[in-house]
């Protein structure tokens, strides 16, 4: 899975403040199947940078006053890549996404293994019928 994690961090006194996010995510177009672990191998150039992986897209999460609930508390799981080879898995499944804290100089490789590839829609190229299907 390459990432092409080049962007442009947002100048300290951006006028929109917290309404845009402060680190981009990358799509990996791969989807972690619910509870499945999924292993992900980060390149070595990369040791030492905050990388963090990212299951589920949603920010929906329950608060106590809202019990009983009726799904789980949250539906996205977190975590940092620390190690060279760190497992992840959230209970729902999503797709999953890299933030980056900082930007990359160079397209990097990660092998991530569990996730299922995900369809895809280019607007312009994919078939709307034959991806709905």
């Amino acid at each position: 899975m390459v990432i092409d994690g080049a962007f442009e961090k947002p100048h300290p006194d951006n006028r929109f403040g917290g309404a845009l996010p402060k680190n981009p995510w990358f799509g990996t177009s791969l989807y972690a199947p619910p509870a499945e672990i999924i292993t992900i191998t980060k390149p070595s150039s990369l040791r030492g940078e905050k990388i963090l992986c990212r299951i589920g897209a949603s920010n929906c999460g329950l608060r106590e006053s809202q019990k009983p609930w009726k799904r789980v508390r949250k539906n996205f799981t977190i975590k940092v890549l620390n190690d060279d080879t760190t497992r992840i898995y959230d209970l729902n499944g999503g797709n999953i996404y890299f933030i980056l804290e900082e930007p990359l100089s160079k397209p990097e490789t990660f092998i991530v293994s569990g996730g299922i590839k995900s369809p895809d829609f280019i607007l312009g190229k994919t078939n709307s019928n034959k991806w709905k299907n």
